[in-house]
C-alpha cells in the first residue's frame, strides 16, 4: 500500500479515477478560497499563495522520495 492507501498494483483505471477525484476536489477547494476574496488583488495574492504552497509541497515530496530511494539503495 502507498501513502494514499491504494494498493501498489491497483488497477490503472481505478488509480486514474482516484487521482482525478482528488484533483477535482482540490481544485474546488482552491476555487472556493479564491471566490471568497474581496478584490482582484486579493484573488491574485491568494492564488500566488496556493502556487507557493503547491511548489513547496512538491519539493518536499521529491526530497522525501530521494531520501527514501537513497536509503533503500544502501
Amino acid at each position: 500500500m502507498n501513502e494514499n492507501t491504494e494498493p501498489e498494483d491497483a488497477d490503472p483505471d481505478r488509480q486514474h479515477i482516484a487521482e482525478r477525484a482528488r484533483f477535482v476536489v482540490t481544485l474546488g477547494v482552491l476555487r472556493a478560497a479564491l471566490e471568497e476574496q474581496p478584490s482582484e488583488a486579493s484573488i491574485r495574492a491568494c492564488g500566488r499563495r496556493w502556487i507557493g504552497a503547491a511548489t513547496q509541497a512538491t519539493d518536499e515530496v521529491i526530497r522525501e522520495r530521494r531520501k527514501k530511494n537513497k536509503e533503500a539503495g544502501q
